[in-house]
């Protein structure tokens, strides 16, 4: 399902014109989307890690 839907999306962005599209992802998804966007054609452009400490 998720793929049919990323390739229906893909024609729509073709229809308005897009060249291309892009997706954000956290990386540590334990549902294997990142696999899923790897399958649907997406390729890796940048990756990076955000860090947080709470103060209270």
């Amino acid at each position: 399902m998720a793929s049919a839907l990323l390739h229906h999306a893909y024609e729509v962005a073709r229809g308005e014109g897009y060249a291309r599209v892009r997706l954000g992802v956290d990386s540590d998804n334990p549902t294997g989307a990142p696999g899923v966007y790897r399958r649907a054609g997406l390729e890796t452009i940048f990756a990076m890690h955000a860090w947080h400490k709470s103060l209270t």
